[in-house]
Parts: structure tokens; sequence; C-alpha cells
């Protein structure tokens, strides 16, 4: 984003009262905010600081917590997760993903509904997790996550086919 845009967002951070929560049109505009910044391609290129993807994902990560939902608390552990990644973390950001993929796993087992934010939030977790397991030695793991995704792939465009494969 513009250099005012990201005063903007570093100003709210500044000021916002994480006892009192934030909409969710907030949590996602800050989402999008660290979505904007975060990854190494993105902050060598757009001028940006790992420390500032670092905070913006700790305060998704205490912004989660109020009001309590499984969505937010999905892509804050992605934000974590996929920073720490960055960082160099693979340890810490494979323990964090974990966390949000058991969630998500649960939540839909109890029939939770989710949107966009959290579907795309665990999509990533997901692909993260394969170069975690990869970057920690654990090749066959990771062959056997890719296998498993690719199986989850299969079994839900069956049941749901995307509408450009109806088209043909």
């Amino acid at each position: 984003g513009s250099r005012g845009a990201r005063q903007s967002f570093r100003k709210a951070l500044d000021i916002i009262d994480v006892e009192a929560g934030v909409s969710e049109e907030a949590f996602q505009a800050l989402y999008g905010y660290w979505s904007s910044i975060y990854g190494g391609m993105n902050i060598r290129f757009a001028g940006m600081d790992i420390r500032d993807s670092r905070k913006v994902a700790d305060s998704l990560h205490e912004l989660s917590r109020k009001p309590e939902s499984s969505s937010r608390r999905i892509a804050s552990l992605y934000a974590d997760g996929s920073t720490a990644f960055w960082e160099g973390r693979s340890v810490r950001s494979f323990e964090i993903l974990s966390q949000g993929l058991s969630i998500g796993i649960k939540s839909e087992g109890a029939g939770e509904g989710g949107g966009i934010l959290r579907e795309a939030a665990l999509l990533q977790s997901a692909d993260y997790q394969f170069w975690n397991l990869w970057f920690l030695g654990r090749y066959r793991s990771a062959l056997s996550a890719v296998e498993k995704s690719l199986g989850r792939v299969s079994e839900t465009s069956r049941k749901r086919p995307h509408p450009d494969l109806l088209r043909r």
C-alpha cells in the first residue's frame, strides 16, 4: 500500500482498544493490511519490514479473542504462523498453523460455516505446512500431507463442483 495508508493503519493499531475488540469490518481491514505486507517478496519489494508484519500479526492474534470467532482465530493463526515462517521459525510456524487447521476441522465438524477469509486462511495454512514439513526434514510427512490434501480436494470437487467445470 501507499505510505499514507501504511501510516494510517499503524496509527489505528496504536489506538485500538484490544479489550473492547473491533468490528468484523475493522478486523478484515487489518487482516488485509497484514496480507499486503507479509511475505518475502512483498517485504523486499515494497520496502516493508518483517517487524511490521509481526506487529500486525500479533495485533490480529489479540483481536481474534473478542468477540470469540473461529474464523477470526483461524485467520489470526495463519497470519502469525506464516509470519513466523518468513522469520525463519519453521517449528513455531508449524505449531501455530497446526492450531488453526485443528480449529478449522473441529468447527467444520460442529457445523460452523465459514466465509472467504476463513477458507483462504485454512487453504494457505495447509500450503505453508507442506513447506514447514519439508524444511524440518520431514519429507515423508510432507508427501503424505500433500496426498491427503489432494484427496480432500478431489472429494470436495465431486461434492461441490467448481462452477467453471459445469460449463464444459
